[in-house]
């Protein structure tokens, strides 16, 4: 319903759903787990998500 009433969002930054799971189940499995306690950023631009350690 997002999309349907914000015909002019820019989806390109939106991370997707399944990114956000896919690294949660990595972490789960001990693959490229972050460091207990850190805060992390994911940036969407252009479809593109990125995972950025904040400072």
């Amino acid at each position: 319903m997002n999309r349907k009433w914000m015909p002019d969002a820019d989806f390109g930054t939106w991370t997707p759903l399944t990114e956000v799971a896919g690294l949660f189940l990595k972490w789960t499995q001990d693959q490229e787990r972050p460091k207990t306690g850190s805060l992390l950023q994911l940036i969407t631009k252009n479809g593109i998500t990125q995972l950025i350690a904040a400072e």
